[in-house]
């Protein structure tokens, strides 16, 4: 009787490590990318805000809003877009208002790039930021308010990487063509991932998505160099995405031309995931 609890017991320890090791597996692969909103078959469309709320179970609330680049943009080196400023009259309270161009790595890392509006000084400043694998945040860096200019002042943001050696890459952050940092990261390309731009309020405390954002225009919107090229070039399409089904409304979008693209409340509302150019 002994010998054979002895049996049941490791047949039970094997079957968890089983579990286990299939979780992990398919962790590895992508495979619970799914699970997040947006899931187009890669996780292009998912965004640091969902990596970090899901791993830290804060009370991080975000309403987003962009258009995501099609699979002529993955493995991308580099990635800018062009955005003109233009500043609220107001923001609820503890909350900010965000607007970039950002894109998962091929190792599940994400890095964004643009520039942020803080409910208590509504004075634009460039940010970038990046998110491990799992979620955890850093470095982020924001410039001084006022860094952008004011209303309408067309300011291009980008993120470049260079191999550093020994299977590690440096991306560089840059305003205008003026570095504002660099981060050390272990891949240099978004793999099988592709860019997209939004628009964005976040808070940490209980707050409705109704802040008023302007229309923001991006354009060009997506820029990204891949495919070996040394030079930034437009996706063939980009796609759109919600991070919800009550974002639009109060947030819409508008494609006058390709990659031109215009991100504020009271636009119309693309079907999600639907082609706008």
């Amino acid at each position: 009787m002994r010998a054979a609890g002895v049996i049941f017991r490791m047949a039970v320890i094997i079957l968890i490590f089983a579990v286990i090791w299939s979780i992990y597996a398919k962790w590895q692969s992508g495979g619970f990318a799914a699970n997040f909103p947006g899931f187009t078959g890669s996780v292009n469309s998912v965004t640091p805000s969902e990596v970090a709320s899901v791993v830290s179970q804060e009370n991080h609330q975000y309403w987003q809003i962009g258009v995501v680049a099609d699979s002529s943009a993955i493995n991308s080196t580099g990635m800018q877009t062009r955005i003109q400023t233009r500043l609220p009259s107001a923001i609820t309270a503890d909350t900010s208002e965000y607007f970039w161009i950002g894109s998962y790595l091929s190792d599940r890392s994400f890095i964004q790039i643009g520039y942020a509006i803080l409910w208590n000084q509504l004075r634009g400043e460039w940010f970038y930021c990046v998110f491990s694998g799992n979620g955890v945040k850093g470095p982020c860096v924001y410039g001084k308010p006022g860094s952008v200019g004011g209303t309408g002042k067309w300011n291009t943001y980008a993120l470049i990487s260079a191999p550093l050696g020994n299977g590690r890459f440096l991306w560089r952050a840059i305003l205008n063509g003026n570095l504002l940092g660099t981060f050390p990261m272990n891949t240099g390309s978004t793999g099988p991932n592709t860019p997209g731009i939004y628009g964005e309020q976040s808070a940490y405390k209980d707050a409705p998505a109704t802040d008023v954002f302007p229309e923001i225009e991006f354009f060009p919107a997506i820029q990204v160099i891949s495919g070996g090229a040394n030079r930034y070039s437009a996706p063939n399409h980009a796609s759109v995405y919600y991070s919800a089904e009550n974002v639009c409304p109060p947030y819409g979008l508008a494609v006058v031309q390709p990659n031109n693209v215009y991100i504020g409340s009271h636009l119309s509302c693309a079907q999600p995931y639907q082609y706008v150019w």
